[in-house]
């Protein structure tokens, strides 16, 4: 290997740490803003736990309770933090000790790959219903648009932005069927 084969491995290095930290400090700075928003929405209603719009899992279950309210149904909150387990399944998988390297050659990579796929698109499927029921709840004559633009494959990042621009607004109605029986979380 010469000398010339290091410097372009070195340099193709920096690059690709230069790329992976920038993409790192955009989903640290839009998990932020989901943060913000899905905290200053919960905390609008009254909910008892606004605070668990910081912690990852917890904020589906927080995210869920939002599109209950807005939808008058009363399953989301139980939804969306379930579809998130199968990630977790797949995690051990991948890096756990039941995936060694040479298991892909007997066909556990397809298996592995057909499951992320499946997964990744009953995932995309409850958020797309999730942020349409919250962008219904807090601007109602624009959610279908905001449910399609952050549906778009590439542009799931402008929910989060869309959830930060309505997360001062009021609710545009608040369904009584749902108050006759509410707990507050």
């Amino acid at each position: 290997m010469g000398f010339l084969s290091v410097i372009v491995m070195f340099v193709a290095l920096i690059v690709v740490l230069i790329i992976a930290s920038f993409v790192l400090l955009v989903n640290i700075i839009l998990y932020i803003l989901e943060s913000i928003a899905i905290y200053s929405l919960a905390k609008t209603r009254g909910d008892a736990k606004p605070w668990l719009a910081w912690i990852p899992y917890a904020r589906s279950y927080l995210k869920g309770h939002i599109a209950d309210i807005a939808s008058g149904k009363g399953y989301f909150r139980y939804t969306l933090p379930i579809c998130k387990v199968p990630w977790l399944f797949l995690f051990v998988l991948a890096f756990g000790d039941t995936f060694p390297a040479d298991a892909a050659i007997e066909g556990n990579m397809t298996l592995f790959v057909v499951s992320a796929v499946s997964i990744f698109i009953v995932n995309f499927i409850v958020e797309a219903i999730v942020a349409y029921h919250m962008f219904k709840y807090y601007h109602p004559l624009k959610a279908t648009t905001l449910t399609i633009l952050s549906a778009i494959p590439g542009t799931s990042f402008l929910r989060r932005i869309f959830l930060f621009t309505i997360r001062k607004r009021q609710p545009a109605h608040i369904p009584v069927e749902y108050y006759a029986n509410c707990e507050n979380i």
